[in-house]
């Protein structure tokens, strides 16, 4: 309704969706007051369509991150397994991206990034084959958001280690080491999915999933994949930067250490725009662009989803 009012010019239908928006949000209320509404699929999705209805609308960048938010509180609520298959997995993967782009904006660590979460994958690509809709390019995009989930962990890791001043050799090494190790698989996926998207056997790697929805979802998930790879190349150089820095500190203590490449304090190295510009290089150097969608606030959604969260954009303002 909001989107046909907006086409149309018709204020009378703009401002019934507001009325209905209102409405919908006195009911949700209501319903998470209620222990069983509260984890219930209809709750969730309700939630996330208003979360939609936000975006479209453009109600603020504030009033959009306090909404997802709210929809990662649920899926944490409802936990990990009632996600694994059914109209529960369905809600979930449409909105994962947005929990991670809001996680790297706030640069905090991201639930999804868990083992639980990782372990339901099977479920969900067993499911598909049952139905017979399995596709090798689904489940390869499952594990490589996975590991994308990591990324915003990363980003807090990293903040903590370079505005301390107690980091040890040894937690710098591990956190480098999980940085490199999950740096890899990205790239071993990416090359999978583009080796096999322009391959003869292109039709049995994406399975039931129509030629024209592989090139968008693989295209924007490519986007998505080089991305994190960038954000990680970056993290890694910022740690190799900072320990440079601390070892020649060490060799000549009174010599004044150089500013910070990234010329802000230390602890907010990486800001919004900083993220904002790694995500934007993984999507120019890493893969061949996807698919180029004209950057509305009405596409806003479908970009974050398929690009699991990695989008150099800032939501709708």
């Amino acid at each position: 309704m909001m989107q046909l009012g907006q086409d149309h010019g018709d204020h009378r239908l703009v401002m019934a969706s507001r009325e209905l928006y209102v409405h919908a949000l006195q009911q949700i209320m209501g319903a998470l007051n209620r222990p069983s509404l509260a984890v219930a699929d209809e709750t969730l999705a309700t939630a996330i369509l208003l979360g939609a209805y936000e975006m479209v609308n453009a109600t603020g960048q504030q009033a959009w991150m306090l909404h997802s938010r709210g929809v990662a509180c649920l899926l944490v609520l409802r936990g990990a397994q009632a996600h694994a298959t059914g109209l529960g997995r369905t809600l979930m993967l449409s909105f994962r991206g947005f929990i991670v782009f809001d996680a790297l904006m706030k640069g905090e660590r991201c639930f999804l990034e868990a083992q639980e979460w990782r372990e339901i994958i099977p479920e969900g690509v067993q499911e598909e084959e049952r139905r017979g809709q399995a596709s090798r390019l689904g489940e390869l995009i499952e594990y490589a958001f996975h590991e994308i989930a990591h990324c915003p962990g990363f980003l807090a890791e990293t903040r903590a280690m370079v505005a301390s001043t107690h980091a040890s050799k040894t937690d710098r090494a591990h956190l480098t080491r999980r940085i490199m190790d999950c740096r890899q698989k990205l790239s071993e996926i990416q090359l999978t999915i583009l080796t096999h998207l322009n391959s003869d056997n292109r039709g049995e790697f994406i399975g039931m999933i129509t030629a024209a929805a592989a090139n968008t979802l693989g295209g924007f998930s490519l986007e998505g994949i080089g991305s994190g790879i960038s954000f990680l190349q970056q993290l890694l150089t910022v740690l190799t930067s900072n320990a440079s820095r601390r070892h020649a500190s060490r060799q000549r203590p009174w010599a004044t250490v150089a500013p910070y490449p990234f010329q802000v304090n230390v602890p907010a190295f990486i800001n919004a725009q900083a993220v904002a510009k790694a995500i934007a290089d993984g999507k120019h150097t890493h893969q061949p662009p996807g698919p180029q969608t004209i950057q509305r606030p009405d596409t806003w959604f479908d970009r974050v989803s398929m690009s699991m969260g990695m989008v150099e954009e800032m939501p709708p303002t």
